[in-house]
Order: C-alpha cells, then structure tokens, then sequence
C-alpha cells in the first residue's frame, strides 16, 4: 500500500485594515510568498489543491497553482478559518460564544476526516490545502494525538509548509511543521 502526504500551506500575508477597499486580498509581499511556495511545492508531485473559501487562500491558491503540474483543484468551505477552542478565561473575556465554538470545531473535525486519510494505492499521494493558521495548527494537533486545545499553543508563518504523511495503516506523522526555508529571512510574517 501507499503513503499519502497532506501538505498544509497558510495562506500569505493580506490586507487586515477592515476599512481599506483591498482587505482580506493578499499584499504584494503576500504574492511574493504565495510564489515562493509555489515553486517548493512544485518538487512534489501534487495531485490535488484544496482550496479555503476565503479570499486570502483562494489568491494564494491561484499563485500555487500556477506554478505546479496541473493538479486538480477544488474549493473549500471545511477548511475556512476559525476557532476550535479556547481557554475558558479567553471565552469570558472576549465574549465568545461556545455553541459557535462547537460548530467551527465539528466543521474542522470533518475536514480531517475528510483529507487525512490512508492512500489506498501504491507509492506515493501528495495532496496540497491551502488554509489558514488556526485549522493548520488544529489539524497538528489532532493528528499527533495530543489535545486538540494546545493548538494556541503553536504558531506558524505565512506560506509555511506543514506535512503530515499518513501510511496505509492510518498512522500519522508529523514531517515538517511550519517549514519556511523557501522564504528569505526578510520577507517571513505572521500574524
């Protein structure tokens, strides 16, 4: 049987001013991370893009895509960004509604139900989606067994890679977290 890896990209920098006409769009240094992993990602052989909803991933999406061997790609409202958990004092304090907090971590636990699983072929299966912080971070979480509320706890830059292969038997393994070696030293964010 076959190895199957996810690749989890986050989407590059945008704009977060809420009132400037261009937020939630990448900047332009946003475009050039977005190109950077593009061409490290083109050493793989991706079969499929999954793609976040949100504008911020779709544009980084459409960069990567330009630069790989013509995957599929397919959109996605499972992997938007959100919120799984948070520590109770941060609930009280920023008013955060719980039942929203189920909702978005039932949404997530879908997703990886949804993309983490065994390749049923032979060789290899790489798999790129291009998401969003929290969900990355959440996914690490869930798939090295640890409790998923420690996802807080990690935090990871923009356009960073995250691999997590899965065997035939189901197992995972965390192979990279995070990775950015693709990105010049002046040019990392996050946010």
């Amino acid at each position: 049987m076959g190895t199957k890896y996810v690749h989890l990209i986050r989407h590059g920098q945008y704009n977060m001013d809420k009132d400037h006409k261009k937020y939630g769009s990448l900047t332009p240094l946003g475009k050039l991370q977005a190109k950077k992993v593009g061409n490290r990602l083109s050493q793989h052989n991706i079969s499929i893009i999954h793609v976040s909803n949100m504008l911020r991933a779709k544009e980084t999406g459409e960069l990567i895509f330009d630069k790989l061997k013509s995957p599929r790609r397919r959109n996605c409202k499972l992997i938007v960004e959100g919120i799984p958990s948070l520590p109770e004092k941060l609930v009280r304090e920023k008013k955060i509604k719980k039942t929203q907090l189920g909702k978005t971590k039932t949404r997530m636990n879908k997703a990886f139900k949804k993309y983490f699983t065994p390749y049923q072929g032979k060789g290899e299966k790489h798999e790129a989606l291009i998401c969003h912080g929290n969900i990355i971070r959440y996914f690490v979480t869930k798939a090295l067994g640890v409790d998923t509320r420690k996802w807080i706890n990690l935090d990871i830059y923009q356009c960073s890679i995250s691999t997590i292969s899965i065997d035939s038997d189901g197992k995972f393994k965390l192979l990279t977290f995070g990775e950015i070696g693709h990105i010049p030293p002046e040019k990392r964010t996050h946010l």
